[in-house]
């Protein structure tokens, strides 16, 4: 990627699992001469393959999708060196999230109720090697973050392999199942859930279950 190129033709990957969401993005971002959408995905995992493939300029991600979280695709973006500058484009006006998306990378940080210049000029801005963090004032003036946020934070400290046990537990399976399919003992399994509730600050099964199920789109 070259300052001259993403000037002239920026290239761009769209990634939001709300149809009415992309389709308004992709119109707004037709109409413009020097903008091209070479992807788009409604999954996260989908969307960083196609990241990869396509190596656009700029991607425009949401926090929560299905697969992977926008934070998961700027932690890979970031752990692979790849050139793409990622915009945070979502509904949370939360200083958490906003924290969150920045130190792993997020160049820009947009609400999806911005006016649509502010969208694009967001865009054109990451494209330049710019920040675009609109938004960075009033979110350090919140204190009181999103109940969602808090979850996604507590998420953020499991361990890979504590994540996809939660993430089997949010699906139902017992501990027999979960230690089968990985092939350990359920004692493991048992000392696992034990090391989440205690970083998650949930007590017994029931509270383990509850924040799986009400969380699993972070996992």
């Amino acid at each position: 990627m070259n300052d001259s190129h993403s000037f002239d033709h920026i290239r761009v990957v769209l990634a939001d699992d709300h149809p009415v969401v992309r389709s308004g993005l992709r119109m707004m971002l037709e109409r413009e001469e020097n903008l091209h959408i070479v992807g788009e995905s409604s999954d996260g995992t989908e969307a960083l393959a196609l990241i990869r493939e396509a190596q656009p300029d700029v991607a425009l991600i949401d926090i929560e999708m299905p697969g992977m979280t926008g934070l998961d695709i700027l932690r890979e973006i970031r752990a692979e060196n790849l050139e793409t500058r990622c915009i945070v484009l979502t509904l949370y006006d939360d200083s958490v999230v906003y924290h969150k998306a920045v130190q792993n990378g997020a160049r820009g940080y947009i609400l999806k109720d911005s006016p649509p210049q502010d969208i694009l000029r967001s865009i054109r801005c990451v494209a330049r090697g710019e920040l675009f963090l609109g938004h960075a004032d009033k979110q350090g003036e919140r204190r009181n973050a999103h109940p969602r946020a808090a979850g996604l934070m507590a998420v953020d400290g499991l361990t890979s392999c504590e994540r996809r046990v939660l993430r089997m537990i949010a699906e139902n399976k017992s501990t027999r199942t979960i230690a089968e399919e990985l092939c350990v003992s359920t004692r493991t399994i048992d000392s696992h859930r034990a090391n989440i509730c205690s970083k998650l600050g949930e007590h017994g099964s029931y509270g383990l279950i509850r924040f799986a199920v009400e969380h699993r789109m972070y996992l």
